[in-house]
């Protein structure tokens, strides 16, 4: 037997592929169902755009991400952003397959691993993010896929199943940073599994394979540098972060500012220690609140149950609870210490370990009432039952909020959320398109456009995708790190093209004192800046 190899370790069979197909189906059924139908606000119209226009995103540029959008971008039906959506959807969909894998792979039973996808699945947090274009379902499917992996190969001891973890451990790089934060896990469990010669350089191989091609990727990205790039939309304040003009000349100096987050690195590992205790006791309260009770006890115990699992036959379960459980602490050790607003949405990456484990331990309680009784037909109906019962009760306290949405369309449950209007406006979820359409209707051609983030992708998707245009510059009036003013080399940009191009603001500042603001639109508001 190869170092590695597990001969005890669950192998999957058809059923078990019948019914991730099935948990696929049914889960994409309901996403599309209430998929987000049209372009959206922030962030999700960033993805939006430039999934169809060439360009890198805000830190960490996500390359990888934004190619594969492209291929649902390009997809013959509906609108750009519809499909853009879409892909979240579908990659919510398979992280839900991997979780179930997982846990099969685990050796939970077929029924009992279906519950912690179905308590994520529905969950506010992921469901939400399921139906808007976004990175986060996309790297938890990366992360669902990788732990599958290195589990397929835990079971085989085939080095290419490490090969292909590695490989979409380095892509992870270009869809979201959290899912990297499981290498210190995946590391400790190959080493504690003695992990031989052949496995060791096809992890490698795979890792510097998919390093290679997140780096071609973000860098045929920005060789387009069209206006729509990021590193262009804050150009004439990246004196913020202290860059100069003409630092974003250089490749390697964009990708130095993505990648390693200039804008957000003061926000990150800077905090206080009552700080970070808020942060964590954050994290706890919204797992309470999102989530069934059961599932969350049950995902604990199952993964106490890793440590102890004589009564299934079955070895090196302490290893395994080391993967995950190191995985999700590498997680955690960066979600509370990173003080940005939207904390919750790298909530997601971290359910897929822990809700993988729910069905464990739905199997390790079965198996322990089980032994109860004296016939084998008595404990597996015994068995049975449990598992019937943790998936009801990972379903039936989202019930209302299933049938409501369905019958609504539309994730009707962010309505006194508090996130009903950002970044998808439910009440009005055609406003966003309105409004960029308004804009780009009053800008005159090579006209240059200061706005908020959260319209600014729009009216450039408004603008490149509905009309072709690429000869507007557009920016962000206040980023991140401008405590609301215009930095002094965006004043300096203003005063250079002043009078060579149309420069329009969707908002007045005291500091615009080179000339008058004449309001164009009333109702955006949108303002002409003239001598």
């Amino acid at each position: 037997m190869a170092e590695g190899k597990d001969d005890t370790t669950f192998k999957a069979t058809r059923l078990d592929t019948l019914v991730g197909v099935l948990l696929f189906l049914l889960a994409s059924i309901l996403y599309l169902r209430t998929l987000a139908p049209s372009l959206l606000l922030g962030d999700s119209a960033e993805f939006q755009a430039l999934s169809y226009t060439p360009g890198l995103a805000h830190a960490t540029g996500y390359p990888v991400y934004l190619i594969l959008g492209r291929l649902f971008a390009l997809l013959p039906f509906e609108n750009v952003a519809y499909r853009v959506n879409l892909f979240s959807a579908i990659m919510a969909s398979l992280t839900l397959v991997f979780m179930f894998a997982i846990g099969r792979s685990l050796g939970a039973g077929r029924l009992a691993s279906l519950a912690g996808p179905v308590a994520l699945g529905v969950s506010f947090i992921f469901w939400w993010h399921a139906v808007i274009a976004e990175v986060y379902t996309a790297g938890a499917a990366f992360l669902g896929a990788i732990v599958w992996l290195v589990l397929q190969w835990q079971a085989t001891g085939k080095a290419r199943f490490l090969f292909i973890a590695g490989l979409l451990g380095g892509l992870s790089l270009g869809v979201h940073n959290t899912v990297m934060l499981v290498a210190p896990g995946i590391l400790v469990f190959l080493i504690v599994t003695r992990c031989n010669q052949k496995g060791w350089i096809g992890a490698a191989a795979g890792a510097a394979a998919g390093v290679l091609l997140f780096l071609a990727a973000f860098f045929v990205l920005d060789s387009y540098q069209t206006p729509a790039t990021f590193t262009e939309v804050v150009r004439p304040m990246n004196d913020l972060w202290g860059y100069r003009w003409a630092d974003f000349d250089s490749p390697l100096r964009r990708f130095k500012y993505l990648f390693l987050a200039a804008q957000w690195r003061r926000q990150m590992f800077t905090m206080a220690p009552p700080e970070v205790e808020a942060h964590i006791q954050g994290y706890f309260d919204r797992l309470t609140e999102w989530f069934p009770w059961s599932a969350v006890i049950l995902a604990m115990v199952g993964w106490i149950a890793l440590f102890f699992r004589s009564f299934w036959g079955k070895k090196n379960g302490w290893s395994e609870g080391l993967l995950l459980g190191l995985g999700w602490l590498g997680m955690m050790a960066y979600i509370v210490n990173y003080n940005i607003g939207d904390i919750e949405t790298f909530y997601i990456s971290s359910y897929v370990p822990l809700f993988s484990l729910t069905g464990v331990g739905v199997s390790w309680l079965g198996g322990l009432l089980a032994k109860a009784f004296k016939k084998p037909q008595g404990g597996a109906l015994v068995a049975g039952l449990i598992s019937v019962l943790a998936v009801a009760f990972a379903l039936l306290p989202s019930i209302d909020r299933v049938t409501t949405a369905w019958e609504e369309k539309r994730i009707s449950f962010l309505l006194g959320s508090g996130q009903e209007w950002y970044p998808y406006p439910i009440q009005y979820p055609q406003s966003p398109l309105w409004t960029a359409e308004s804009i780009v209707g009053h800008l005159q051609p090579d006209a240059i456009l200061f706005t908020s983030w959260d319209k600014l992708y729009g009216v450039w998707y408004a603008a490149s995708v509905n009309h072709g245009r690429t000869d507007l510059r557009i920016h962000e009036m206040y980023p991140f790190g401008s405590d609301g003013k215009l930095s002094p080399q965006t004043l300096e940009y203003l005063r250079t093209n002043l009078g060579k191009h149309p420069v329009y603001f969707t908002q007045k500042d005291p500091a615009l004192e080179l000339g008058h603001l004449r309001m164009v639109d009333g109702d955006i508001p949108l303002f002409l800046l003239e001598p």
